[in-house]
């Protein structure tokens, strides 16, 4: 009986751990394959517009977690390193929006870490 609830235990944890382990290699190919952009809007500032915005940055191949924060004017996204758009295009998509692109970051991280 012993050993049937110690190997029960054992299977546990194994089964809880399997998530961990996933969304940890998720986050490391994510960095190793990804780049991290975040641009600065100026006029950013209702949902309709932020739609528009959305619709021009999703042209871009391989775009993922697309995120506009219309609080502080800016969005953020992942995109393929060998596919990462130039800040030209970047700007171009911007402006075709409707707006400026008043600065454009590239990073190997994710912003939301770098924030307070």
């Amino acid at each position: 009986m012993k050993n049937i609830v110690k190997k029960i235990i054992v299977l546990m944890l194994l089964i809880s751990n399997l998530g961990v382990v996933q969304a940890e290699v998720k986050i490391k190919k994510l960095n190793q394959t990804g780049t991290y952009i975040k641009i600065w809007v100026d006029g950013l500032a209702c949902p309709f517009c932020a739609y528009g915005l959305e619709k021009q940055i999703k042209r871009i191949e391989g775009v993922k977690n697309l995120h506009i924060d219309l609080n502080r004017g800016f969005i953020t996204f992942t995109a393929i390193s060998e596919k990462k758009p130039t800040e030209e295009r970047l700007k171009k998509l911007v402006k075709e929006a409707g707006f400026v692109a008043r600065k454009i970051e590239y990073s190997k991280t994710d912003f939301v870490l770098n924030e307070n």
